[in-house]
């Protein structure tokens, strides 16, 4: 007769065997978001930039490129842009995720590129300048809470249930540095944006 103990140690022994495979199976957190939308500072306009992401437990990496651009509309109303803010950083912060939704704050280094031109009797001049700054945003996003077939176009079903999948939201960012601002955008991504 078997020892009960001894099956007792085999089942849990098992359970969490496949407990570790489980979890070395499943997907990494990892995500690319695009965003667009309004900013202010030194110089005001249109805001646009990505993100990728790397999620591990609650720390968030982020790597993030932007621009804000001032523009006026000129021939054929094609935008003429006359000072933009050109950012490239590095960001940490920390991710919640509560089903299908995550709240983020991070903040980071950037390089920063500043740009104006404007003509001067009839001689258009350009300043370019190049400084360090203190990126910062905070976001909040919506994506799918179980793992289901990817939609094509958010419509068409194909394949067998995934975690890759479509994520929105809103995002607060903005530099600190010699030429500061702050802007509101709207998020779109897509990757893999929690454990399933």
């Amino acid at each position: 007769m078997i020892n009960r103990k001894l099956i007792v140690f085999i089942l849990l022994l098992s359970n969490l065997t496949f407990a570790q495979k489980e979890k070395e199976n499943s997907n990494p957190i990892l995500f690319v978001e695009g965003f667009l939308g309004g900013g202010g500072g030194k110089i005001s306009g249109v805001l646009i930039g990505g993100n990728l992401n790397y999620q591990h437990e609650n720390s968030l990496f982020t790597f993030r490129v932007s621009q804000l651009a001032n523009f006026k509309l000129a021939f054929l109303l094609l935008p003429d842009v006359t000072s933009y803010n050109e950012e490239y950083g590095l960001l940490y912060g920390k991710r919640y995720i509560k089903n299908g939704r995550s709240l983020s704050f991070s903040g980071g280094i950037s390089h920063n590129t500043y740009e104006t031109k404007h003509i001067n009797n009839e001689v258009e001049i350009v300043n370019k300048t190049k400084h360090i700054g203190l990126a910062f945003e905070a976001s909040i996003m919506w994506f799918k809470a179980n793992k289901k077939r990817y939609r094509i176009y958010r419509i068409i079903p194909v394949g067998k249930p995934t975690a890759f999948g479509h994520s929105f939201g809103f995002k607060l960012s903005g530099n600190i540095s010699k030429q500061s601002y702050i802007g509101v955008s709207m998020i779109m991504g897509f990757g893999w944006h929690k454990k399933y």
